[in-house]
């Protein structure tokens, strides 16, 4: 069901989609690469910019050892930021650094090829606004 946990083959199929998506819209200029850490508490996607020009595979795992306290410590970021997360459990987007983090709850309609061109498409107008 949609309020499932999203698999392992889910979370690579939505990382594989914004990657390419990304990427084609910054065409040749670099790649993305794009980490997905997943846990029982939550997902986050981050997408950093590189100047590689071949592409480059997104990486998904579950978050354990040094991968779980980077997982809390953005959840608990998303919490501080955005305190209606906690409650609404929607998806949350911020920056830290030159790493655009995107945590959303670990259920499946949240991690879908279909969400990751709505995803790609925020990040994109994202993009463009803060270049104005």
């Amino acid at each position: 069901s949609a309020k499932n946990a999203p698999s392992a083959e889910d979370l690579h199929a939505y990382a594989a989609r914004l990657t390419a998506e990304l990427d084609d819209f910054i065409s040749g200029k670099g790649r993305h690469r794009i980490t997905v850490l997943h846990s029982a508490a939550g997902v986050c996607a981050s997408i950093a910019i590189t100047r590689e020009k071949k592409p480059i595979s997104p990486t998904v795992r579950a978050a354990v050892g040094t991968d779980a306290k980077t997982l809390r410590d953005l959840l608990a970021a998303a919490e501080q930021k955005f305190s209606q997360w906690v409650y609404v459990k929607r998806s949350v987007r911020f920056m830290a650094g030159d790493t655009l983090h995107l945590i959303k709850p670990p259920r499946r309609c949240e991690w879908t090829e279909g969400r990751a061109l709505l995803d790609a498409a925020d990040v994109i107008a994202e993009i463009a606004a803060r270049r104005k």
